[in-house]
């Protein structure tokens, strides 16, 4: 078994010399920078979102917070102060048309990719939706253009709360 796999191992070292020194390219498809991610191409490309949403409410998300969130954040962690607390504010976008939405990434270098050098915290999934305004929508996006929307009572059934009633007809 060890001679098989140093004759595999050798045999690649050789093929990729030889590829070097023709000037022969590979095509290279980066792998998915995270669990998240990963889980986010699956559900978009296969339509299988059971465990995008799992993992959304366990993986750390990215997300643009306004300036003042930003600073009160910083101070309360350098002050160590585990009581104070901070009003999360999320920037909402529009996409393509879409109406106004809160945007995080499966990574920080998506987030700055698409939206440039902002402010931005990286926050646990479960936690950064339980922190939206109960009437907003958002979604979760990589810089490959996967994305996931949700719809303010989708976000409410993720995060396992009652979905509003809608009013009822007089």
């Amino acid at each position: 078994m060890k001679a098989l796999l140093g004759i595999v191992l050798a045999f690649g070292l050789l093929a990729t010399s030889a590829r070097a020194q023709t000037g022969v390219e590979e095509l290279h498809i980066d792998p998915p920078v995270n669990a998240l991610n990963a889980a986010l191409i699956t559900a978009t490309e296969a339509g299988n979102p059971a465990e995008f949403q799992r993992l959304l409410l366990t993986e750390k998300v990215y997300a643009p917070v306004s300036e003042g969130t930003y600073r009160s954040l910083t101070a309360a962690r350098q002050a160590r102060d585990a009581r104070s607390q901070t009003q999360v504010v999320f920037p909402t976008f529009r996409i393509n048309g879409s109406p106004e939405m809160v945007l995080f990434f499966t990574s920080a270098e998506d987030l700055k990719a698409a939206i440039g050098e902002r402010y931005w915290i990286s926050i646990p999934g479960r936690q950064a939706l339980s922190l939206l305004p109960p009437s907003a929508p958002a979604a979760v996006m990589d810089g490959q253009g996967h994305q996931a929307r949700f719809t303010p009572d989708e976000i409410r059934t993720l995060l396992g709360l009652p979905v509003a009633a809608p009013p009822s007809g007089s």
